[in-house]
C-alpha cells in the first residue's frame, strides 16, 4: 500500500461534516458511505477519494432540487453536467444517490443502520459486514474491476481483519 495522507482524510472529514451540518439544518440525515464511511468504522488504511452520500427514496424525492439548485451552490459546489447527481467544487467530488440504488446491490435494513456523529454533523453509516457485501459486490462488476479491483480487494481484506 502507498504511504497515506491522513491530513488529506481528516480534510475529507471535515468537509463532510460541513456539508452534513447543512443537510441537518434542513431536517436531513444522509448516509454517509464508500471509502469515507468505512474509514469511520476501521480508521485510515488507505486515502479518501471522495465524498458518497445516499438518501432514502422518499427524502430524495423531496429534497433533490433543493440540494441541488441551493445547498449544494451555497457551499461553493457546482452540478457535474456528466454526472447529474454529482458535484464538484473545492477540492472534493461529492455525489448523492438514491438509497434504493444500493439495495439494488445489498441488503440495507434503513432501521438498522448505524447513527453517527463527527464535528456535530449526524449522518448514518453501514456496518463492516454491509460494506464486506458492497465491495465483493462492486467485484463482480467488469467496469469497476478493471478500474478499482486492486483497492476493493484490499478494503476487503481490510475489512476482514476488523470484523
Amino acid at each position: 500500500m502507498k504511504d497515506l495522507n491522513f491530513d488529506h482524510n481528516e480534510e475529507v472529514r471535515k468537509e463532510m461534516a460541513s456539508i452534513v451540518l447543512t443537510l441537518n439544518k434542513s431536517d436531513i440525515i444522509p448516509v454517509v458511505y464508500g471509502s469515507l464511511g468505512l474509514s469511520f468504522l476501521i480508521g485510515d488504511y488507505f486515502e479518501i477519494g471522495d465524498i458518497d452520500f445516499c438518501l432514502p427514496d422518499d427524502l430524495f424525492s423531496k429534497k433533490w432540487t433543493f440540494i441541488k439548485d441551493q445547498l449544494m451552490s451555497d457551499l461553493g459546489y457546482v452540478i457535474d453536467e456528466t454526472h447529474c447527481q454529482e458535484f464538484t467544487g473545492k477540492k472534493y467530488f461529492v455525489s448523492f444517490d438514491r438509497l434504493s440504488k444500493i439495495q439494488k446491490r445489498i441488503s440495507i435494513n434503513e432501521t438498522l443502520l448505524k447513527k453517527e456523529t463527527f464535528d456535530g454533523a449526524v449522518f448514518y453509516n453501514l456496518s463492516l459486514l454491509q460494506y464486506l457485501d458492497i465491495y465483493q459486490k462492486f467485484l463482480q462488476n467488469k467496469d469497476r474491476w478493471d478500474k478499482k479491483s486492486k483497492r476493493d480487494l484490499e478494503k476487503i481484506d481490510i475489512i476482514k481483519q476488523n470484523l
